[in-house]
């Protein structure tokens, strides 16, 4: 039985395949934040032991993992550039990536990229198939597959959909949308093959709303005090503390707070965040449409992504005649359409050659 295994490394979380059960694979992830460390032994002197991974890349230290946050500080970081792949940070996350999996050979690794920097795929195959030494273990890498992100997330619904149906959304010209932390990408899609002239990447993900809600709640009175209101604390807001803002131990509406906290009582603190989170899905829609067109020849929207609640509104407004289906489990969606993409990739592959 081959292994085949799924690997998105996302500037927002990392998520992999940590195993497959009868065809299922069973999705992993957390935060992408990568944290610096340097040789000293365990402060809490084993009371407790965090979530988390040591790898080594050039030399230099870092913790990967569900509790590498814990080591958070202003060292600690997610990049967010192009050249993403090329960076420690990257190459961090893929080796605890592999830790975690804990397969020894890999028959075929699958990975993505955003829209705009698959021209770098043919360099991040290069850099990962071979063996990899990871402190006293080694994982061998046979052969690896690069997708582009919302045409994984496309594979995953296709999926649910069942072999029947997705041969007639084969036939259909298809909008997938991945709303990610650093860009939101878009695609035009007939079944496999991409529209690559209406298909691209806007630089408003999750990341800048986060930015701009940030600008808006130091403008309030009550925070004003404060030096630093870090992205990861706010976007806790959304997905954490769902309609909360917690700071400085004091729970706030969000997001919208109108001088009182969650328990009623007063405090000085109004701000309406809800006018720069829709400003930041505006604007993001208005550069998909105007790549995209109005979309007279699209069949179907497909959304995905684990900041997709942001936009959503935004893609009704821009596309209100049109049919929007938010696929199964919209933030791991991707990994598990690369997983069943690679699924079939391999299988092709071993038919070719048998042939």
């Amino acid at each position: 039985m081959a292994t085949i295994r799924a690997v998105e490394i996302g500037f927002g979380t990392l998520s992999f395949t940590k195993d497959v059960v009868n065809g299922v694979p069973s999705i992993e992830t957390f935060s992408s934040v990568v944290a610096p460390v340097g040789s000293s032994g365990d402060l809490s002197g084993g009371l407790a032991t965090r979530n988390s991974l040591r790898v080594e890349v050039g030399g230099e230290f870092y913790e990967v993992g569900p509790d590498a946050h814990m080591l958070n500080d202003r060292k600690s970081s997610r990049t967010l550039n192009n050249r993403y792949i090329g960076t420690p940070q990257y190459q961090a996350l893929f080796k605890g990536a592999l830790l975690y999996m804990n397969e020894p050979i890999i028959d075929l690794l699958v990975l993505a990229l955003p829209v705009n920097t698959m021209n770098y795929a043919e360099e991040l195959k290069a850099m990962m198939e071979k063996t990899h030494k990871l402190g006293n273990k080694e994982v061998v890498v046979k052969k690896v597959w690069v997708l582009c992100q919302p045409l994984a997330g496309f594979l995953c619904y296709a999926n649910q959909l069942g072999q029947a149906k997705f041969r007639e959304l084969a036939q259909s010209n298809v909008l997938c949308i991945d709303f990610g932390f650093s860009t939101a990408d878009h695609l035009v899609n007939r079944g496999l093959k991409i529209n690559y002239k209406r298909s691209g990447a806007q630089n408003m993900g999750m990341s800048a709303v986060l930015e701009e809600v940030a600008k808006t709640l130091k403008e309030s009175e009550g925070f004003k005090h404060l030096d630093d209101l870090s992205l990861s604390l706010i976007d806790k807001s959304f997905y954490k503390h769902k309609g909360k803002l917690k700071i400085s131990g004091r729970h706030y509406p969000f997001p919208k707070c109108k001088g009182q906290d969650c328990n009623g009582d007063e405090v000085n603190v109004q701000y309406d965040c809800s006018i720069p989170i829709r400003q930041v899905a505006n604007s993001c829609l208005n550069e998909i449409r105007n790549s995209v067109g109005a979309g007279a020849d699209i069949d179907l929207i497909v959304v995905m992504g684990g900041s997709h609640e942001q936009y959503l509104e935004a893609v009704k407004e821009n596309y209100p005649g049109h049919k929007i289906v938010i696929v199964d489990d919209p933030l791991i969606a991707v990994c598990k359409g690369m997983y069943f993409g690679g699924e079939q990739f391999f299988n092709a592959l071993q038919n070719s050659q048998v042939a």
